[in-house]
């Protein structure tokens, strides 16, 4: 109890994002704490309904990232401009 875990790609990328909701939400011994970029932060803990909930908040900026790398490989990058992606690579 206490140990804390950071998981890179959290929310951007599908694989990783999936094994986390899947881990997160099913487990009875991982609490989400927060997330910077797509660092995120969990502590070995018993999570409540509320430290379950903040993982599904998370989700709409996963599907965002998740978006943007379909617009970029469809090559409508004025399309990922428009939602507030700048740059030609990939989110996080």
């Amino acid at each position: 109890r206490g140990g804390e875990l950071l998981v890179h790609d959290s929310y951007s990328s599908i694989g990783v994002t999936l094994g986390l909701v899947v881990s997160v939400l099913l487990a009875s011994d991982w609490v989400y704490v927060e997330r910077t970029g797509s660092l995120a932060l969990f502590r070995r803990d018993r999570p409540s309904v509320s430290d379950r909930l903040r993982v599904v908040r998370e989700l709409p900026w996963f599907v965002r990232n998740v978006g943007i790398k379909v617009l970029l490989r469809l090559r409508l990058r004025a399309v990922a401009r428009a939602v507030g992606h700048d740059g030609p690579y990939d989110p996080y």
